[in-house]
């Protein structure tokens, strides 16, 4: 069974586990905890299926000076490979465009790779469109 809800610092330990998978950097669960705590502005949402964590949501809200609602970005989505095709990421997207609503936002947008097109397609077949080139430059 699929269900969806906001992660807490309690689901730090699954969230490390997954952003791992994710490929990003390994974390202890203690480290992912303070990055949630450290970042109230961003929502990670968990995608269950028959009570196991095998999927996450990131969205962060940004108020602009130039915009009279907030902004909510979609930075990662991530299910665990043995777990696509079964509605997951449909659901975590309809879990953040709920709450990015009730908190005011005016819409919402996504970041992901340029040669990730099968993400491309999924975000598509959810209503997303080409919209801006995002741009990044590391400090060394």
């Amino acid at each position: 069974m699929l269900h969806t809800r906001l992660a807490t610092p309690d689901d730090a330990a699954e969230l490390a586990r997954l952003m791992l998978l994710f490929d990003n950097p390994p974390r202890t669960p203690e480290q992912q905890a303070e990055l949630m705590r450290n970042a109230p502005h961003e929502y990670p949402i968990l995608g269950l299926w028959d009570g196991a964590v095998v999927s996450f949501l990131c969205m962060s809200f940004v108020s602009m000076v130039a915009q009279p609602n907030p902004f909510a970005i979609i930075n990662d989505l991530f299910v665990e490979p043995a777990y696509r095709r079964r509605g997951l990421a449909r659901a975590l997207m309809q879990h953040a465009e709920r709450l990015a609503h009730d908190l005011g936002a005016s819409g919402l947008c996504l970041i992901t790779g340029f040669k990730n097109i099968e993400a491309q397609a999924l975000y598509r077949s959810f209503g997303f469109q080409d919209w801006a080139l995002a741009m990044k430059r590391e400090f060394v």
